[in-house]
């Protein structure tokens, strides 16, 4: 996973709660990387109908 920049100001060691990503990024080990990290992974399903993908 690439890494990312948070625009305007930010705490020092400040971690997100929950990474919300698309169906790209739906392998296990991008969620079990962000476990890792204390994030909570919220990515689509690849194959699940749209209307309940981020459950």
């Amino acid at each position: 996973m690439g890494t990312f920049r948070c625009e305007g100001r930010r705490r020092s060691g400040h971690r997100p709660r929950q990474l919300f990503a698309d169906r790209g990024y739906d392998y296990d080990k991008y969620r079990r990387l962000l476990r890792k990290r204390g994030i909570k992974p919220v990515i689509a399903r690849r194959g699940v109908p749209h209307e309940k993908v981020l459950t």
